[in-house]
């Protein structure tokens, strides 16, 4: 049984000032009606760039007669967390962005916000691996910015609860990078995920019978450099494993045996 983007529950980890800045960026007339009149005239135009080619490759959907619509930006993608282990919960979070300099015009960035993305308005640091600047989308799905904890019941547990399905599924549109992870990163020790069992994270070694596990044992996770998560693909060429491209469907399963040194295994559906 698949849970929704609906039922997944939202916890506050200190970004509460993140959304009242955000606020102040509003303005009145034409630039309310359209946020990204507003942003540019707040903070201006940076001076990023962005991977999209602005071809139709990185392009935005389709609309009913074959032709590429610019409003959509980008077509959904499918993110799938899975728990495989049948003693424990898991416990984990994401966040999903749009860099600014992606976004071509008004209405690609109406179409973010109103698939749930929301504008920082102020910078976002991430451990020691990313800041996110002003203007970056962050993917939410309700209207708030702060990063998503996730709670996956024991594999073959009863669904019905938010707690007891072992199975989340969203869809949104395709972002630049995707971060699952339970402490903000700074080194490949960082833990990814939790295993709960009986309430509490079991003792241990990361790589044996320990409930926490690292950034370093989701196995397309890049260590060295330190660059954790999935990153899109806007341009041709080999896909490297850490990529995805539009539209794809991406499934993050937790297991309680390693395959090789992982206990999270990732699959890219192209």
């Amino acid at each position: 049984m698949k849970r929704t983007q609906r039922t997944v529950t939202l916890t506050v980890v200190g970004l509460a000032s993140l959304w009242l800045a955000a606020c102040n960026t509003q303005t009145t007339g034409d630039a309310a009606r359209d946020p990204f009149l507003a942003y540019v005239q707040a903070f201006g135009i940076p001076s990023s760039t962005s991977t999209d080619t602005g071809t139709a490759t990185a392009g935005t959907g389709t609309t009913t007669d074959g032709t590429l619509s610019a409003a959509t930006f980008r077509r959904n993608i499918t993110l799938t967390l899975t728990n495989a282990h049948a003693t424990a919960e898991v416990r984990t979070r994401f966040i999903a962005w749009v860099e600014l300099g992606s976004v071509r015009s008004g209405q690609e960035q109406d179409a973010l916000l109103a698939d749930g993305y929301v504008q920082t308005a102020r910078p976002l640091e991430i451990g020691s691996a990313f800041t996110l600047p002003v203007g970056t989308f962050i993917y939410s799905g309700d209207r708030t910015p702060f990063p998503r904890e996730i709670a996956l019941g024991r594999a073959g547990a009863t669904a019905g609860t938010a707690g007891n399905d072992p199975t989340a599924e969203f869809e949104f549109i395709t972002p630049d990078a995707i971060l699952i992870y339970s402490q903000p990163p700074v080194s490949c020790d960082s833990v990814a995920f939790e295993f709960i069992e009986n309430g509490s994270v079991p003792l241990g070694p990361a790589t044996s019978g320990g409930g926490r596990k690292t950034l370093a044992q989701v196995n397309v996770y890049q260590c060295d450099p330190l660059r954790p998560g999935l990153f899109y693909r806007a341009t041709g060429g080999a896909i490297q494993a850490n990529e995805f491209q539009e539209g794809a469907s991406i499934a993050f399963t937790f297991s309680p045996a390693p395959t090789g040194t992982a206990f999270a295994t990732v699959t890219i559906g192209r």
